[in-house]
């Protein structure tokens, strides 16, 4: 194939996040998972040859973890354009840019999500002022704020680090 082909071909840059729906649930069967697996361990280091109970504990604990409902959100790399003026809308003040800042924190994240998040056909994008309610109210919390941001920010800022082997 061609330089041409080969770049024309590539699809767009994705990412998934997930997210616990239910974090209580979540938080009960990840401690569940690992009270399981220290039981093990422990019955491992005690030369103890007959782990089925742990095992089989350690088994239902991990079905139980993956049985908690999760959203999978799906975001996309924006075209160069879009992701430049999307800076350029959301300038950092002074202090933030003696601070280093290239973008205002408190403004762009929410306009980043809102522009990356990718919603199913027919589905309405959140925009920035939803993404701002859903933190306001903590029905998403800072850490998965952060998370979204970081997939998205890996997307649009990307540089590929390519191993092409030893020769």
């Amino acid at each position: 194939m061609s330089l041409r082909e080969d770049l024309f071909g590539r699809p767009v840059a994705t990412a998934q996040v997930p997210i616990v729906l239910d974090r209580a649930a979540h938080d009960v069967a990840a401690r569940r998972v690992e009270e399981a697996a220290r039981a093990l361990a422990a019955e491992q280091a005690r030369g103890s040859f007959d782990l089925d109970a742990e095992r089989a504990e350690l088994a239902e604990a991990e079905a139980a973890l993956a049985a908690v409902p999760v959203r999978v959100v799906p975001l996309r790399a924006l075209p160069p354009e879009a992701w430049e003026e999307l800076i350029e809308s959301h300038p950092p003040s002074e202090e933030q840019r003696a601070k280093g800042a290239i973008w205002d924190p408190k403004t762009f994240r929410y306009a980043l999500l809102a522009a990356s998040v990718d919603t199913p056909d027919g589905e309405q994008p959140l925009s920035e002022g939803e993404w701002r309610q859903l933190a306001a109210a903590r029905h998403v919390t800072d850490g998965e704020l952060n998370e979204l941001f970081d997939a998205a920010i890996s997307l649009n800022g990307r540089a590929p680090r390519v191993s092409t082997g030893k020769g």
